[in-house]
């Protein structure tokens, strides 16, 4: 079975890019452009991962994150930026326990992590 993947990311190019590599790769994605519609669209549909973009609001996209491992514990999750926050933010829990991918990343790289990524106990 395909594996699910939501894109959460505010830049449409971005997205957009991102979906067409990984569904090169196999992988079923849909893309959104807010939190707000990440909530929305999980409520209707299941995904085995999500990744999420913490920029522009680093607390919202870990307050997300937390909503996500709340409400779907079956459900991974992995935040990018163009910035390196988990250098900043390695000494919290959520952060220290997520994968972290900094912009522009290899999807290589992503897959190989995705597909080897375990459910984190909440």
């Amino acid at each position: 079975m395909l594996k699910r993947i939501l894109v959460v990311d505010g830049d449409d190019n971005f997205r957009r890019s991102l979906r067409i590599e990984l569904e090169e790769k196999g992988y079923l994605v849909e893309e959104v452009s807010s939190y707000l519609e990440a909530e929305k669209t999980l409520a209707n549909r299941s995904f085995d991962y999500v990744l999420i973009d913490i920029e522009p609001i680093l607390q919202e996209g870990i307050e997300l994150a937390e909503f996500i491992m709340l409400a779907y514990p079956e459900t991974n999750v992995a935040f990018m930026s163009s910035y390196n926050y988990s250098e900043f933010y390695s000494d919290t829990f959520l952060m220290s326990k997520t994968p972290f991918f900094v912009k522009p990343f290899d999807v290589l790289e992503l897959t190989k992590i995705l597909s080897s990524l375990e459910i984190i106990e909440h």
